[in-house]
């Protein structure tokens, strides 16, 4: 009731104010009164932010810091004709070179800024790449350079499940994914 709200808004206000540990006010509150320990929280999360129990927290920490991985940082394509792809990537999609070098066995690497190697074929390996996709800016204007450049506009540019896309073929036959959250 009335009193409880009062105790845990002072509770958590004096808390607040001395920049205690948020999980050590939980626990307090859980302590003196475990049937507080709602109210606290609603009172928390309305005025300031989540609160949590210290299992919750330790939880939330294992969790962080558990093995694994953290994203796509970079693909490496394998071109049959690696200056012609790369005019393609940096000419007609607006790629910039990061790195122009000679790969670990010798061959020409490029990589870019946006995160693509491209590497002369060497030995082909097991699978296939279905597509690439990247996030971009004026998927029209994408689309039109791509055409004007006499590269095959696959689809689009139409709606998309990521946004307003287009896909269009690279020197190799990759099909390429170019999508803009907003439509312009």
């Amino acid at each position: 009731g009335l009193t409880a709200n009062a105790c845990v808004e002072t509770t958590l206000r004096e808390a607040y104010l001395r920049d205690f540990d948020v999980v050590a006010v939980t626990d307090a509150i859980a302590a003196v009164r475990p049937a507080w320990i709602d109210t606290a929280q609603a009172v928390w999360n309305q005025y300031l932010a989540v609160l949590a129990t210290s299992a919750d927290v330790l939880g939330w920490l294992e969790a962080a810091t558990a093995p694994k991985a953290l994203g796509l940082h970079h693909l490496l394509l394998e071109t049959g004709d690696l200056d012609t792809s790369l005019a393609f990537y940096t000419q007609v999609l607006g790629f910039t070179v990061r790195v122009d070098e000679q790969f670990r066995d010798g061959r020409r690497f490029v990589s870019t800024h946006q995160g693509l190697g491209l590497v002369e074929a060497g030995t082909p390996g097991p699978g296939t790449l279905q597509h690439l996709c990247f996030r971009a800016q004026d998927v029209d204007g994408l689309a039109q350079r791509a055409a004007d450049a006499g590269h095959e506009v696959v689809r689009g540019p139409a709606p998309g499940p990521y946004g307003w896309t287009v896909y269009v073929r690279d020197p190799d036959g990759h099909e390429v994914e170019l999508f803009e959250e907003a439509r312009p």
